[in-house]
Parts: structure tokens; sequence; C-alpha cells
């Protein structure tokens, strides 16, 4: 087993990334790091959750346990106080050299240099190409988990391939909400993910929309109060026999749906050229059929159906 193996993916940040970009980046990523890299694209630093999570309240506040609240107005104006208009640089107290090992380091080799240091996981580093390509990395509890696991006994092929499919739903998760946060930061995931849905049927109701997410119908109408009054939907001019109120994307909001998509799009982009051409060529009619068997709309669909 070599370190490509043991790689989970990580998100790579600049040090001038946006603050709230990378909180955002930390909340849903796999791992409790983002990867800080330097101009030329070379691993500078980790950064970790907990650092982003030290700035959110004043230290006159942290030494007063039973002061401390979490959600409401003032949480929120403290919130954007400390990160609003702030880039990583400005959060970290300065990054220090993280352990980088190559995609081909034997397991015994990634252990032995994580033992020896006090970083707390490994970048894998892909140096073959004109730029230096961040692979993943490898936690001290990633490759415990390797050295403990039972041998002996062959892994079930079905297990197998959710693993591989949740490692990269992971990463695409991490992508969607980099570009969901570059075109409108206050959107959530679960709001995006229903103007996607509402974009692919034309004019849907709230019970409609509840089946088609298979979310609760109280959430799809609270989902859709925000969007409403955020002015991405609108009522649809379509006749209905029923009393029920339907809703479309208002125009602001296509355009949203689209600029979204396509910085995904790019983004994923740069991930696929940097596969061979015939592990790329295998993984199309694959993601094809997984999409169809979730009854995911295409991209293409999609597309289609807003007019872009």
């Amino acid at each position: 087993m070599f370190a490509a193996d043991l790689a989970n993916p990580c998100q790579t940040v600049d040090v001038d990334c946006d603050a709230v970009v990378a909180a955002r980046l930390l909340a849903i990523s796999p791992e409790p790091y983002l990867v800080l890299v330097d101009s030329a694209g070379e691993p500078c630093g980790l950064v970790q959750a907990q650092e982003v999570l030290r700035h959110l309240l004043p230290e006159s506040l942290t030494v007063h346990a039973g002061l401390i609240s979490l959600s409401g107005p003032f949480a929120q104006v403290q919130r954007d106080r400390a990160l609003g208009g702030r880039s990583l640089g400005d959060l970290l107290p300065g990054p220090r050299q993280p352990l980088t090992v190559a995609p081909d380091s034997d397991v015994s080799q990634v252990f032995i240099r994580l033992t020896r240091t006090d970083s707390p996981a490994a970048v894998v580093l892909d140096r073959t190409g004109g730029r230096p390509q961040v692979c993943g990395i490898v936690t001290a509890q990633r490759l415990l988990r390797v050295l403990l696991e039972e041998r002996g006994h062959r892994h079930d092929e079905l297990q197998d391939s959710v693993s591989a499919v949740l490692t990269a739903s992971r990463l695409l998760v991490a992508v969607s909400a980099r570009s969901l946060a570059e075109v409108e930061e206050t959107l959530t995931l679960l709001q995006f993910r229903l103007m996607v849905v509402l974009g692919v049927n034309e004019s849907a109701t709230a019970p409609h929309l509840a089946d088609l997410l298979g979310a609760e119908e109280r959430v799809v109408r609270r989902l859709m109060g925000t969007l409403n009054s955020s002015g991405l939907l609108q009522p649809s001019v379509q006749r209905r026999d029923d009393a029920e109120t339907a809703v479309v994307l208002s125009p602001r909001g296509q355009d949203l749906v689209h600029n979204v998509t396509r910085r995904r799009m790019e983004a994923i982009t740069r991930i696929l050229e940097s596969m061979p051409d015939v592990q790329r060529a295998a993984l199309v009619p694959a993601l094809r059929s997984f999409a169809k068997a979730a009854g995911e709309p295409s991209v293409e669909l999609l597309a289609a159906t807003l007019q872009v």
C-alpha cells in the first residue's frame, strides 16, 4: 500500500483565500484541515478548523463560558466582525511547512516520517508534472486504522464501491460549497439543491418539492420562504387545479444556478484533466449510471431547461 492509496481528499487554498470561504470549506470538509499552498503550488501549511474557530468570539468572552451564545444576532455580528473582509493570512499566526510525501511512498515510510514530526498529517504531493499537485492528506488517525485493521479477509465489492463513492462525494461537496460561496455566500447547499430540482421541473408546489428532495414539507416551505424573500423564486403563471401555489425560479435564480453550475464544471474539469485518459474514459459511463440510478438530472438537461 502506498501514500496515494492512503490519502483522503483535502481542499487546497492560498494564503489570500477569504476567511469566510475557508470557514465554509472547513465546515463540510471530510478532514479538519485545509492545505495552504503558495503561488507556485507548494504546500506551505495546514489550516486547522480550530485555528479558524478560535477567531469567532472575542477572548474576553471565552473565559466566561456562561456568557457565550453561539446563535442569535450578537453571535452573527461577532462572526461578521471576526471573519468579514479578512483572509487566511490575517488569521494564521504563521504557517509551518507541512510534512510532504510522494504518492509512491510506502506505508512504512509514511509511518516513520509522520511519527518523527509533530505534524498531524502528511500532504501527499505529486511533483511529476510541471506544477506540484496535492493528491490528499494522510492523517495519523488514517494511518492508525490501516495498521490496526484485520488482514486475511477479502473486502466486499459493494462496500469498496460505497467507500470510493463516499470519498469522491466528499470532494464534490467541497467543490460545490466553494463554487456556491463564490457566487452567493449566504445560500446553503440545501437551498441551492432545491433551486436545481425546481429548475428541471418547470414549476412545483411545496409538497411536490418535498417528495423530490426526500425532505419534510415544513423544511421545504421554510427554504422556499427564504429563497422567495431573496428574489430567487417567483409564483408560476401556469394554472393549477389545486389551491397550492406553484413556484418557479426567477430570472435571478436561473442566473445563479447557471453561474454556480459553470464554476463547478470548471473546478471539476481541472481535476479530470489531471487523470490519465484511460481512467477518465472509464469514469464517465460509471458516473452516468450512478446518477441515473439516483434519478439525478444531467447537467445537459439542467442547461437546456434553464435555456443557457
